[in-house]
């Protein structure tokens, strides 16, 4: 996704309504130029199924479209609300014209559909500048199992299968060639047509389109194609995947975390926290979680063993498992108030029986400890639910 600072030129779009439905959350995307999207402010005092928000539309952007999505409660799939139509100016100056994504591509079967649009999309990809996607054979027959499935279910508003359905293909079981980070799911049918070219315009036309063919992190597509012969119709079952690099070192990731904890704590008028480096024996421990050999939890209380007899200091330390790294609340026990000198790892690892793999933060800190807990966070975006687990210790 794209977005987060106004842009010199770009103006903020502000609406409000009330949904119709059991809401537990609602939110916007709106589209950004050719290929981009981003994620519109909720104000958090309103609460649904009301909602008031906040879009920033791109400066030349003669007119741009804003989903507004609602999540009912207990339910991963997203329901589209409201389509918005964002323009500056006189509204009959603005013109409606389909963009075109490439020359026609007509099919007749599934598979020449799903062929068809894979090619397609990675068209685009490449005049976006994002990196191309890899076809995932048996997720996308998954997909293709039970697009009819989640198209009937669709139509008929059926959620309670359309929820199972989705979030099988979500967890992307039969995605091979790496541990899945994070994933986009996206549901359309287009008709009268049988231009798999008409399809992917219609996609890239909606917001939550965009964020799930052209994720930038996205290195992985399972495809369910239905070609749909009594409406003379395409649909599609698209799921996208981005997956850890067992090569990265997270180096990045824990100079993030630490930059958050600094926001965190400058918003409370707190002290600047100072960074320190990683003992030996904290590096050490979160290379073992990356090749399975510990668990997060066996790790932190090794690491604070070794460091509290090196150092015949008081040392504790901090564990929180996430897949939201970038938008995990920050944890009470980084904004106690007074002095904080802290060193960060950040790795990664799949949990027995899990579908995803989620990022692991290490912290350890010396001094007085605060009161260990646990605590539990959602970070929750348009496309999916997020949880953290974070667990305190000292020696």
């Amino acid at each position: 996704m794209t977005g987060g600072s106004l842009q010199p030129g770009d103006h903020i779009e502000h609406f409000q309504g009330t949904a119709r439905g059991d809401y537990a959350q609602i939110n916007a995307l709106v589209n950004r130029g050719d290929f981009g999207v981003s994620l519109c402010a909720s104000d958090p005092s309103v609460r649904a199924p009301r909602f008031s928000i906040s879009c920033q539309v791109a400066a030349g952007d003669s007119f741009d479209w804003i989903e507004v999505l609602g999540q009912k409660r207990g339910r991963v799939m997203l329901h589209v609300v409201a389509d918005v139509l964002a323009y500056e100016g006189d509204g009959s100056a603005v013109r409606y014209q389909a963009k075109s994504y490439g020359p026609a591509s007509p099919v007749a079967l599934p598979a020449q559909f799903a062929t068809a649009l894979l090619a397609r999309i990675n068209d685009v990809r490449k005049t976006a500048k994002l990196a191309p996607l890899v076809l995932a054979p048996k997720q996308s027959a998954e997909n293709e199992r039970l697009a009819g499935t989640l198209l009937d279910a669709a139509l008929g508003e059926d959620d309670d299968s359309a929820d199972k359905a989705a979030i099988g293909l979500m967890a992307g079981w039969d995605v091979e060639g790496g541990t899945i980070k994070d994933g986009h799911f996206f549901l359309g049918a287009v008709a009268p047509t049988h231009d798999a070219t008409t399809w992917l315009g219609y996609a890239l036309e909606r917001p939550l389109g965009r964020m799930s063919l052209l994720d930038a992190d996205a290195r992985v597509i399972a495809i369910g194609p239905a070609v749909l012969e009594g409406a003379s119709g395409l649909g599609a079952v698209v799921t996208t995947y981005a997956l850890f690099d067992s090569a990265d070192d997270h180096a990045a990731d824990a100079t993030l975390f630490f930059h958050r904890i600094s926001e965190a704590r400058e918003a409370l008028g707190l002290p600047s926290p100072r960074r320190i480096a990683a003992p030996n024996a904290m590096k050490k421990e979160t290379a073992r979680v990356l090749r399975d050999e510990t668990t997060p939890q066996g790790a932190l209380h090794a690491m604070l063993e070794v460091a509290s007899w090196e150092t015949g200091m008081k040392t504790y330390g901090y564990l929180l498992e996430t897949n939201r790294l970038g938008a995990v609340d920050i944890p009470d026990v980084f904004l106690k108030a007074g002095p904080l000198s802290i060193a960060v790892t950040v790795t990664h690892h799949r949990a027995p029986g899990a579908a995803w793999g989620q990022y692991v933060v290490f912290t350890m800190m010396q001094g007085s400890a605060p009161t260990p807990s646990t605590d539990a966070n959602g970070a929750g975006e348009a496309r999916s639910v997020a949880t953290s687990r974070s667990t305190s210790s000292e020696r």
